[in-house]
């Protein structure tokens, strides 16, 4: 599983790779939220916490993604590769390096 590539490539917006942080902070707020609703006597009247009362999608790390076409990822990391790599060998290399790191699972 650890060579398996995505079949359809989409790619997020900014340099953050991950919002492992952010959703862990989400969620315990969303949590915390919750359990204080339910351990209110008012339990007939209980309406589920949304989402939007304790966080903002905005502040997160990511601001999205967005779908890539296979040909587009290729010639663009070739033009990458062409500025950093003089060695015909060494960017032939690279760039496999760079297409299975940006969509690799």
């Amino acid at each position: 599983m650890s060579r398996s590539i995505k079949n359809k490539y989409f790619l997020s917006h900014c340099c953050c790779r991950s919002e492992k942080k952010d959703k862990k902070i989400w969620h315990k707020a969303f949590r915390k939220k919750e359990k204080q609703k339910v351990c209110s006597n008012d339990l007939e009247g209980h309406v589920t916490t949304h989402h939007r009362e304790v966080s903002d999608t905005w502040t997160m790390g990511k601001d999205g993604k967005h779908y890539y076409s296979k040909n587009y990822l290729l010639t663009s990391i070739k033009g990458i590769a062409k500025r950093f790599y003089k060695n015909k060998k060494e960017r032939i290399a690279n760039e496999s390096k760079m297409f299975y790191r940006w969509v690799g699972k």
